[in-house]
């Protein structure tokens, strides 16, 4: 979707309001006014505090480390679970173990500026933090999302975005069609071929819930105006 504004009301528009999965996301503003379950990207926490941690020394840094030390635990835990090195029943321990480490380091209080700062996201997102771990499907970071945005991101960069925007609806949707098949497995080229040859058989479930949610095909754009 490429949008003249980064407002909140572009992801609603997309997702809707009946929408019950979850949007992982960063800590842009924007993304506070949604009520979707929002779990939150751990990576660009502790990269803020690796920023910190630069300026700082004693019981600052020290402060800064445990919350490394603890999210970097947080991080490590789940691949633990996949690998079988620990059981179902230690994961569910571990996991509270952390979430109680997690509220009683909330619950200090920290004299330095920056660190206090830190703190205080950290309690406005406290119930964001270890949705990973409660859902299977639900990865730490969202890392996995800024990667799929980047070949478009970097298309605009180099052609100085779009003049038009029929242009700008055109790269959205192909670009959509482009990363999903690559999604299911499947070749982009041979697919946009057999639609050409036969443009009447049925659409594969993927291509026609793109289709049934209100975007055009490829066949739309095709046959619409240069």
């Amino acid at each position: 979707m490429i949008d003249p504004t980064r407002a909140h009301d572009v992801v609603e528009r997309i997702l809707g309001e009946e929408f019950t999965g979850v949007v992982q996301c960063d800590y842009f503003l924007a993304y506070d006014p949604l009520p979707y379950e929002q779990p939150k990207c751990l990576r660009h926490l502790l990269r803020r505090r690796d920023e910190l941690t630069e300026s700082k020394s004693g019981a600052a840094v020290k402060f800064s480390r445990q919350v490394a030390q603890l999210l970097r635990g947080a991080i490590r835990l789940k691949p633990r679970l996949s690998e079988g090195r620990i059981s179902p029943a230690g994961f569910r321990v571990a996991r509270g173990r952390l979430a109680v480490a997690l509220d009683r380091w909330l619950a200090g209080r920290s004299t330095d500026a920056d660190n206090a700062k830190l703190a205080k996201l950290l309690r406005q997102h406290r119930e964001q933090w270890l949705v990973f771990l409660a859902e299977d499907a639900v990865a730490p970071t969202n890392a996995e999302g800024e990667q799929e945005i980047r070949p478009a991101v970097a298309v605009r960069k180099m052609s100085a975005c779009n003049r038009r925007w029929q242009g700008a609806d055109v790269h959205a949707v192909w670009t959509s069609v482009i990363r999903t098949c690559r999604k299911h497995g499947q070749d982009f080229l041979a697919l946009i071929l057999e639609r050409l040859r036969h443009p009447t058989a049925a659409l594969p479930a993927w291509l026609n819930g793109l289709a049934l949610a209100g975007c055009p095909t490829p066949e739309e754009l095709a046959t619409g105006p240069p």
